[in-house]
């Protein structure tokens, strides 16, 4: 069985080898093959081409005229090396290989674009648009631009659904599609308002009304196979010269050069109608879809590509937000629980100090020391959470400065406490900071400690202490300095062994504790 399957196999790909080559060995190197959709000018003159083409390059030409189902089944497998066929079919091809468009001379000036209209009989009640509704109407091909794209948007933005068929499998013709309506065989139509202007009798004939697109299509283009234009781009010039050379003084045809963007209007035509009737991938354009659907709104996004700046902008805040939640999960989280750890740390280090007999001596010692050097600031010295805030932070200041066994932000945060406390203390009075049962709190002062935003005391505070105290500009920021250390150490930041030096310096001074900033403050508080 297994050698069966591979038999199999290599049989498969040898006939893949073979037909492949045959393809390639069918179209001859000097064979330029050229697909016409129906009804575009430029078959009248094929005859000529051909002729030209064989002269001046030296090559066979066939050309073949097709119907729009045709011409885009040729056209998707690459069977022609050039395609002249309709704005639509060339958006619909997906390539970027316009060489030239064709050119009107009307009224003695070159026409780049045409106008689509819808071609209505009077004699059927149809004198606006709404009345399109309910009728014998027809778009005549899905694949042309004036005969359903443009008209199906207009009649959408005008507020008329019609959901009739298409003409049929023919593919009529522009002036087949006109008879039809100048006839009497349907009520109204899609066209182009060039095909009117061809008609001396169109403006004379009261039985006809014409409901005009005021949009511009760019004209039918000339493009090459992407294939050929990428091995033979030589080819491709020397065939574009040629028809401009050819049409240059032509009176009723002409071309000129084109580009891909010339057509990007039509691209965006295609975009919204495929939004609106839900035909479009799940995109940024089909959720634009079921915001608006009006095509004037759609075009205008569309053609300022602010869909494109909402991807971006709601991918970068995606962007950010991931990073942010990151952040916080991984990085400060682990900062935090490294913190955390050091808090464990200090807290049981204190704890083990106060189960030391000679700890709570030392700490009483300190605290005498401070009352004694601020004897004459009574307010200062009975304040005992203060006192005991500065002593603490003093004794671990000079158990382990010179050591590693202490997290700097553990010694900092008694300073910290004594900044804070000098400050609120001056905004507020001491007595409503105390630690009390909230029963024996007067209820003025327990009000104000509900209300307490220490972002405001602080703020409030310092400004406080500096117009009472008079203090220098430098010492004002001294006290700033306090505060952003203090704001460090509650958000959990590092504190470095220098900023702890430096708020003792600011707060006690060297050498004595009366040439710091409580001593220049404790009289006023």
């Amino acid at each position: 069985m297994k050698t069966i399957r591979i038999l199999l196999s290599f049989i498969l790909l040898f006939c893949c080898f073979v037909s492949v080559n045959i393809f390639a060995q069918g179209k001859e190197h000097n064979e330029i093959t050229i697909a016409i959709l129906k009804g575009d000018n430029l078959s009248e003159y094929k005859d000529l081409l051909s002729k030209t083409i064989k002269e001046k390059l030296n090559k066979t030409v066939k050309i073949k005229v097709l119907d729009y189902d045709t011409f885009i089944v040729d056209m998707d497998r690459g069977n022609s090396d050039f395609y002249k066929g309709s704005p639509l079919t060339y958006v619909l091809s997906l390539s970027d290989t316009v060489i030239l468009k064709s050119a009107y001379r009307i009224d003695g000036e070159i026409q780049q674009d045409y106008t689509p209209v819808i071609l209505a009989r009077t004699d059927k009640n149809i004198n606006t648009v709404k009345d399109l509704e309910n009728t014998n109407f027809h778009f005549t091909n899905p694949n042309s631009a004036s005969g359903y794209l443009y008209p199906k948007l207009f009649l959408i933005e005008k507020g008329v659904i019609t959901e009739k068929d298409f003409a049929d499998n023919r593919s009529p013709s522009a002036k087949d599609v006109y008879n039809y309506v100048l006839e009497g065989k349907w009520d109204a139509c899609c066209s182009f308002y060039g095909l009117l202007e061809d008609d001396p009798f169109f403006e004379k004939n009261p039985l006809l009304k014409a409901f005009k697109i005021n949009l511009q299509i760019p004209n039918d283009p000339l493009w090459a196979d992407e294939r050929i234009k990428t091995e033979n781009p030589q080819l491709v010039t020397d065939v574009k010269n040629l028809i401009l050379e050819l049409f240059e003084d032509n009176k009723e045809l002409s071309f000129i050069p084109a580009r891909d963007k010339d057509y990007d209007s039509i691209r965006r035509k295609v975009r919204i109608l495929n939004i609106i009737e839900n035909k479009d991938f799940i995109s940024v354009d089909r959720v634009l879809g079921f915001v608006t659907r009006s095509p004037k709104t759609l075009n205008f996004i569309l053609k300022y590509k602010l869909h494109i700046a909402l991807s971006y902008l709601v991918f970068t805040s995606l962007i950010i937000i991931f990073v942010s939640v990151f952040f916080k999960r991984t990085v400060i989280k682990k900062y935090h629980t490294e913190h955390k750890l050091l808090n464990d740390k200090y807290n049981d280090l204190l704890e083990h100090l106060e189960e030391e007999n000679d700890f709570n001596s030392k700490i009483t010692k300190l605290e005498d020391e401070i009352k004694i050097a601020f004897k004459e600031y009574t307010k200062f010295t009975e304040d005992s959470v203060m006192v005991k805030y500065v002593a603490t932070g003093e004794f671990l200041f000079n158990k382990y400065k010179d050591t590693n066994a202490m997290e700097p932000s553990a010694i900092a945060n008694c300073y910290v406490k004594a900044f804070e406390r000098i400050v609120m203390v001056s905004a507020y009075g001491a007595e409503t900071f105390e630690k009390q049962d909230d029963t024996k709190v007067p209820d003025e002062q327990q009000n104000i400690q509900n209300k307490i935003d220490p972002k405001k005391i602080l703020d409030n505070g310092i400004r406080d202490v500096r117009e009472k105290a008079g203090l220098s500009n430098k010492d004002y920021k001294s006290l700033q300095k306090c505060r952003s250390l203090r704001n460090k150490v509650a958000h959990l930041k590092p504190v470095s062994t220098e900023e702890v030096i430096s708020i003792r310096k600011t707060l006690l001074g060297e050498n004595s504790y009366t040439n710091g900033i409580l001593a220049k403050l404790a009289p006023y508080l």
